[in-house]
């Protein structure tokens, strides 16, 4: 995706902060899912003491988005980072509504969560419509270009 990005729109992303911050996004969740802690804020505390600020300032971002990234006219590596997120259930890429409607299930504990999970939701949908304008491929073609990148081919095959 960084790639076609960079040549359809130009936008000169660093495909290998991208592929990094992708890669240890979720270095610290079950340290977190067992100390009940914000896990995308541990991994970027984690990242900061390993030197490497700009994959935890992407990372910290990969499920809630600060505010100025919330406007999508500037794309940048934490949009990809966080679309890649929410087109993962697990080890299997869906769509963005069968992500949403897992992370629901799983979260969605009272109303309020219901609703900031649908606020996601929507934001996402929107950040994927200005990633995949101008591009000559959609947010279907994902799962084939991914499984056709030998570096993930290999993974998925071990």
């Amino acid at each position: 995706m960084t790639k076609a990005l960079n040549q359809r729109k130009g936008l000169g992303l660093d495909r290998d902060l991208v592929v990094t911050a992708c890669l240890l996004h979720d270095v610290k969740k079950m340290e977190c899912i067992e100390k009940g802690c914000d896990h995308a804020y541990a991994a970027y505390e984690y990242l900061l003491g390993l030197g490497l600020k700009e994959v935890a300032e992407i990372v910290r971002q990969h499920y809630r988005l600060d505010e100025e990234n919330k406007d999508f006219s500037q794309l940048n590596p934490v949009h990809i980072c966080f679309y890649a997120d929410n087109r993962v259930r697990h080890h299997e890429i869906v769509t963005v509504e069968e992500r949403f409607m897992d992370i629901i299930e799983r979260y969605g504990r009272n109303e309020e969560s219901i609703m900031e999970i649908r606020n996601r939701l929507y934001e996402t949908l929107r950040l994927e419509e200005v990633l995949f304008d101008g591009l000559d491929f959609g947010p279907s073609a994902i799962e084939e270009k991914v499984n056709s990148l030998t570096i993930f081919s290999d993974l998925v095959k071990s």
